[in-house]
C-alpha cells in the first residue's frame, strides 16, 4: 500500500516539477549579467540564481505569513532571505546531499491538500499557480519548487549541524521543566503618594519656585492645525443602498469577488466578535456588509469628493490672475459653504495628540503631515542669502524702512555680530553668526502672527503681481507667512533667493480613513513655546503636591526596606514586619505566577510586572524580598517591595502529561539554535554580499 501511495505521489510531483535544479552549479548562469551579484567561497553567484532565490524568498514569506512580501520587505528583507538559500544549495552540493524526490513530493502534495480550494489535487494546484503566484506573487511554479526542495534541505542541514542541541537528557530536560513551571506566591507591599498629598502645604512662593525649576516639562512643543473638508462615509450609505438595489449586474459580481476573496484566505480567519469560527454563508455575509457598509460608501464618496474638488480647483484657477496661486483657507471655506460642505480647522495639536477625527492610524496622519510641512515652508535658510554683505549693510545703515524694521528686530547680540561681520567679511566665525541672526531674525519676521505690510513702511517698493494678489485674500496661517517671505523677496531682490510656493494642488490633499474621506490642508505651524505660570498655575500646583508626596513615599518605603531587611535576618516574618512598621503596611497577595506567565490582575503595567517575574525568579528565595523601588510612571504614583513568600512546584500529574512534548519542543528548539548559530557564522565566513540598496534591484524578474 505505501508503495503505491509513493508512486502515486511521485508522479504527481514529476507532473508538477518540470523545471530543474537551481543549484547544479554557482559558477554559471544560464546566460544572466556578467556582473556577480555576490559569492560564495569565492565562487560568483550569476545575476540568474539571484534573481531565482529572490523569487523563491517571496514564496517563502506567501507560505509563512500567507500573504506576499510588501514593498518595504522586498527592498530590506528578502535579499537576507536569499542569500540563506543560495547558501543552503551551495552546502547540500558541497556535502553531495541529494534532497529526496519522494519527501519533497510528499510535502508539496500536503501542502496542496491543505489549500482551501475545492477540486482534485491538480485543479487546486494549477489555480495556486495562476491566481496566486502569477497573478499575486509574479513568481513561477518552479520558484515554489525551489522553496519547496530548500526546506527540505534546510531541514536536512539542521539535522546534521544542529545535532548537538538534541542532547539534552530527560533528567536535564525535567529539571527545566520543573524550574519553568515553578509556581511563585509573592506579597506586595504599595506605598502610593495617595497616602502623603493631604500632607502637602502649598504655598504660592513654592509653586512659583518649582515652575522655575520645571519650566521645561510646561514648554508646549510645536503644533500643528489642519483645515479639512469631511467626506463621511454615513454620508454615502443610502445612495450606496439604492446602487445595490438598482444594479443587479453590480450585485452579481460583488458575490462573485466575495467567493473568491472567500477561497483564497484561510476559513479559520473569519470568526465572530466571540473569536469563533464563521461558516462559509455566515462569513461571506459578513464580508458582503462590510463592502456595503464600508467598501461602496468609499467608492461613492470618492467619487462625488473627485468631482467637488476638480470644481474647486477649475474656480480657483479662473479666479486666480497668477499661476500656481496659493490656496487660501477662506477661498476653501467659501467654496465648502456655497456647496454645502462642512468646513473644519481643528485645535492645535502635537504629534502625541493628533486629532481623533480622522479615524486611521496617528503615524499615517503624521507622516502626511511631515511632507506636507517639507514642502509648505516659507521659511529662510543661509543658502538663500545670496549677497550676505549687502544685505548686512542695509539693514545696519537703516537704508530703507523695511531694513529699519528688520534691524530693530534683532537682539543686541545679533545686532553686534552683523557689526563685527561687517568690519571683517573674511571670517569665517563672523559669516557664520551674521547667517545665523539674519536668518532667525527673517523667520521670525515670516512666521509672525500678522502682515508685516506696512503702507508707509513698503513705500517705495515694487511688488509682484503675485505678492498683490495674495495681500487680497485675507492669508492666514502658513499662507500668511507664504505672503511675508513674498514681501520680503520683494523688498531685497538681490541680496534673497525667491521663495518657491507648493502647487496648489498639492497644499491640500484627500486622505483615506476608516470613516470616511478627508480633504486635509495645513493651517499653520505653531512654534514651541513656554506656557506662562498664569495658565499652568493649577497643573504646577499639582505637580507640586505630587512630587513632594513622592519624596515622603519614598522616604518611608526606604525605611521600611531597612526593617524587612533586618527583620528577615532576625526570623521575624514579613506580616508582623508589616503589622509593626509605622505607618502600618497590608501587603497584598499576588496572584501566583510562573516565568512563562503574561499577566495576572492585579498589575496593569505589563513591563512592571516582567521585571517582577525576572526579578523574583532569577535573583530570590523563598523569604527573601526585593528592594524598595519607585513606580516608574508619570506622574509620579509611589513606590513598592516585593516579598517571595512561597513557591508550589510542579505536580506529578503535570510532568507526566506534558513532559513528552516539552522535551521534544526543547529538543527542536535547541537543535534550531545549534543550526542557527552555525549558519550566522559560516554566511559571515563564506558568503560575500552586495550593498544592502543594491541587492533587490539586481533580480530579473520571473518570467511566467
Amino acid at each position: 500500500m505505501w508503495i503505491i501511495i509513493v508512486a502515486t505521489i511521485v508522479g504527481f510531483f514529476i507532473y508538477l516539477m518540470p523545471g530543474g535544479n537551481r543549484f547544479s552549479g554557482l559558477g554559471g548562469g544560464g546566460g544572466g549579467p556578467s556582473v556577480a551579484a555576490g559569492r560564495i567561497d569565492g565562487e560568483p553567484i550569476s545575476q540568474v540564481q539571484y534573481g531565482s532565490a529572490l523569487r523563491e524568498a517571496k514564496v517563502l514569506v506567501r507560505m509563512r505569513e500567507k500573504r506576499w512580501p510588501t514593498q518595504q520587505e522586498s527592498l530590506q528583507t528578502l535579499p537576507n532571505y536569499a542569500f540563506q538559500q543560495l547558501f543552503i544549495g551551495a552546502k547540500l552540493k558541497e556535502l553531495n546531499l541529494d534532497v529526496p524526490l519522494e519527501t519533497t513530493a510528499l510535502i508539496t502534495r500536503r501542502i496542496v491538500n491543505e489549500m482551501p480550494t475545492q477540486g482534485s489535487a491538480k485543479d487546486k494546484f494549477e489555480k495556486f499557480v495562476k491566481e496566486d503566484l502569477h497573478a499575486e506573487g509574479n513568481v513561477s511554479e518552479d520558484d515554489f519548487y525551489h522553496w519547496v526542495t530548500d526546506q527540505v534541505g534546510a531541514k536536512l542541514l539542521i539535522q546534521l549541524y544542529g545535532m548537538n542541541g538534541t542532547l539534552i537528557t530527560d533528567k536535564d530536560a525535567e529539571f527545566l521543566f520543573q524550574r519553568e513551571h515553578l509556581s511563585m506566591t509573592v506579597e506586595m507591599a504599595r506605598f502610593p503618594i495617595t497616602n502623603y498629598t493631604s500632607k502637602i502645604v502649598v504655598t504660592p512662593e513654592e509653586v512659583g519656585q518649582f515652575y522655575t525649576n520645571e519650566q521645561p516639562n510646561y514648554r508646549l512643543p510645536e503644533r500643528e492645525q489642519v483645515n479639512y473638508i469631511p467626506f463621511y462615509l454615513t454620508n454615502y450609505q443610502s445612495a450606496a443602498d439604492q446602487i445595490l438595489t438598482t444594479d443587479s449586474n453590480l450585485a452579481s459580481q460583488i458575490d462573485a469577488r466575495i467567493d473568491d476573496a472567500y477561497i483564497k484566505q484561510d476559513p479559520a480567519s473569519f470568526k465572530d466578535t466571540n473569536g469563533n469560527v464563521l461558516s462559509a454563508d455566515a462569513a461571506k455575509a459578513k464580508m458582503k456588509e462590510e463592502y456595503r457598509t464600508l467598501g461602496l460608501p468609499s467608492n461613492v464618496a470618492r467619487t462625488n469628493a473627485g468631482q467637488l474638488l476638480t470644481q474647486f480647483f477649475d474656480l480657483h484657477k479662473k479666479n486666480g490672475p497668477i499661476t500656481n496661486q496659493l490656496i487660501t483657507s477662506t477661498e476653501l471655506r467659501q467654496f465648502a459653504d456655497s456647496n454645502h460642505l462642512a468646513f473644519v480647522t481643528t485645535p492645535p495639536f502635537d504629534d502625541e495628540h493628533p486629532p481623533a477625527e480622522f479615524q486611521l492610524p496617528p503615524s499615517a496622519l503624521l507622516q502626511w503631515i511631515g511632507q506636507l510641512k517639507a514642502t509648505d515652508s516659507a521659511a529662510i535658510s543661509a543658502e538663500d542669502l545670496k549677497d550676505l554683505p549687502k544685505l548686512a549693510n542695509r539693514l545696519a545703515l537703516h537704508s530703507d524702512p523695511v531694513s529699519a524694521f528688520l534691524w530693530q528686530r534683532l537682539s543686541v547680540t545679533d545686532q553686534a555680530a552683523l557689526a563685527n561681520f561687517l568690519a571683517s567679511p573674511t571670517n569665517a566665525s563672523g559669516i557664520q553668526d551674521a547667517q545665523d541672526a539674519l536668518v532667525k531674525c527673517f523667520n521670525k519676521s515670516i512666521a509672525a502672527d500678522a502682515s508685516i505690510y506696512d503702507a508707509n513702511r513698503f513705500k517705495g517698493v515694487t511688488l509682484q503681481p503675485e505678492t498683490t494678489d495674495l495681500m487680497k485674500r485675507e492669508p492666514a496661517g502658513t499662507i500668511l507667512a507664504h505672503l511675508n517671505r513674498m514681501l520680503l523677496d520683494d523688498v531685497f531682490p538681490d541680496e534673497l533667493a525667491r521663495g518657491s510656493a507648493p502647487d496648489p494642488e498639492q497644499q491640500y490633499r484627500l486622505i483615506q480613513a476608516t470613516n470616511g474621506l478627508f480633504f486635509v490642508g495645513l493651517q499653520c505651524v505653531l512654534p514651541s513655546q513656554n506656557q506662562p505660570f498664569e495658565v499652568v498655575r493649577e497643573k504646577v500646583a499639582e505637580d507640586y503636591r505630587n512630587s513632594k508626596a513622592q519624596e515622603l513615599a519614598m522616604a518611608d518605603g526606604k525605611k521600611f526596606d531597612a526593617a524587612v531587611q533586618a527583620g528577615l535576618a532576625k526570623g521575624i516574618s514579613f506580616d508582623d514586619i508589616c503589622a509593626s512598621f509605622e505607618p502600618k503596611v497590608k501587603p497584598q497577595v499576588l496572584t501566583p505566577f510562573s516565568i512563562d506567565t503574561k499577566s495576572i490582575p492585579e498589575i496593569d503595567d505589563s513591563r512592571m510586572f516582567r521585571d517582577i517575574v525576572e526579578f523574583t525568579f532569577e535573583n530570590l528565595s523563598v523569604g527573601q524580598a526585593t528592594p524598595f523601588e519607585a513606580f516608574q510612571t508619570t506622574p509620579p504614583s509611589g513606590g513598592f517591595l516585593i516579598y517571595y513568600k512561597a513557591q508550589t512546584p510542579v505536580s506529578d500529574d503535570v510532568m507526566r502529561r506534558d513532559m513528552p512534548s516539552y522535551l521534544k519542543a526543547v529538543r527542536d528548539q535547541r537543535q534550531m539554535a545549534a543550526f542557527s548559530l552555525w549558519m550566522g557564522r559560516e554566511m559571515q565566513m563564506h558568503v560575500e554580499k552586495p550593498p544592502a540598496r543594491d541587492a533587490a534591484d539586481q533580480a530579473p524578474k520571473s518570467s511566467n
